[in-house]
């Protein structure tokens, strides 16, 4: 199954920062309105959403990635290979060093959902 995840990343600041974590199958269309998410509802129909805070930002980018790809593995969803996930993340994080393959579309669903699920955690919707 090729799964696609989307990544936003907070403005740095020098102490940490905050990256969000969205993921859905390549070739399906959500059976939901892709505007108007909350993280509780991506959460809820979404097949990983995650959130994280860290110091450094390559190191914390690679994580999540990492983590999601846990996740899917422990929803039992097939992954054959490191192809199967393709990131999406804003052409701002394009020269970072993924473990995945990515790339850097303009406009995404996922990207955007990354944002909102982003925005939801720092107002304290957890």
């Amino acid at each position: 199954m090729l799964v696609e995840i989307g990544i936003a990343v907070t403005k740095e600041t020098p102490e940490d920062i905050i990256v969000a974590a969205v993921a859905w199958p390549k070739f399906v269309e959500p059976p939901f309105p892709k505007r108007g998410l909350t993280l509780q509802y991506m959460k809820e129909n979404m097949l990983s959403v995650l959130v994280l805070k860290g110091t450094n930002r390559e190191k914390v980018l690679n994580v999540i990635c990492s983590r999601t790809v846990e996740k899917l593995l422990v929803k039992q969803i097939i992954l054959s290979t490191a192809n199967d996930i393709k990131l999406l993340v804003k052409p701002a994080l394009k020269r970072v060093k993924f473990r995945f393959p990515h790339e850097c579309p303009r406009k995404h669903w996922l990207l955007n959902a990354a944002d909102k699920a982003l925005q939801d955690w720092m107002r304290g919707n957890r």
